[in-house]
């Protein structure tokens, strides 16, 4: 059954690259991730987006597909902030899971420091909305950033991804320091 729901995951997932509007890939020691985002409406100061995301390391992988209202704040117009919803799907240490996790985002660029980009998002299951052999799941990211060019940012980040199992406690996806590059279109 996790083969089939894997599967149906993935191939929604990036049948969604097709409406890509950006693309962004990572790299550390240990890990590798694409993620593509793409907006679904848009209005004067908010959008919806919808992402799909693939992390893989050598001894774990993992998958997301998620949907994010995002908007300006009027206080301070240069910062974006989104909440969202992510499945996701993950075979981390001989450990399956799938979880349904809430979150959201966050994307300051100051306008003193032109061109620059700091970033970050947090998303936790609980043992509610966690299955397989997940009891929980969490995952955060952040990022400092330059736009080199209108269409390309290059960036230097950190993340931890962890998912509470039921024999094993707390496994680790992906804990570090990653460089990459991210493309609008």
């Amino acid at each position: 059954m996790f083969k089939c729901l894997l599967t149906a995951f993935l191939f929604f997932g990036f049948s969604l690259c097709a409406y890509a509007q950006s693309f962004d890939v990572n790299l550390s020691e240990e890990s590798a991730q694409i993620m593509f985002r793409g907006t679904i409406s848009k209005e004067v100061f908010d959008y919806t987006e919808f992402n799909a995301m693939f992390l893989y390391t050598p001894d774990s992988w993992i998958g997301s597909v998620g949907l994010d209202a995002c908007g300006e704040l009027d206080a301070v117009s240069d910062l974006e902030l989104g909440v969202g919803l992510k499945v996701y799907g993950a075979d981390a240490d001989d450990n399956e899971a799938m979880s349904i996790g809430l979150g959201g985002m966050l994307r300051y660029t100051p306008p003193a420091l032109e061109g620059m980009v700091f970033s970050g998002l947090l998303y936790y299951s609980p043992r509610v909305v966690s299955f397989l052999e997940a009891d929980r799941l969490f995952q955060a990211n952040l990022r400092i950033g330059y736009q080199i060019i209108p269409r390309a940012l290059v960036y230097i980040g950190y993340r931890n991804i962890w998912i509470d199992t039921e024999d094993q406690g707390k496994v680790t996806v992906d804990e570090g320091i990653h460089v990459g590059v991210e493309f609008t279109f």
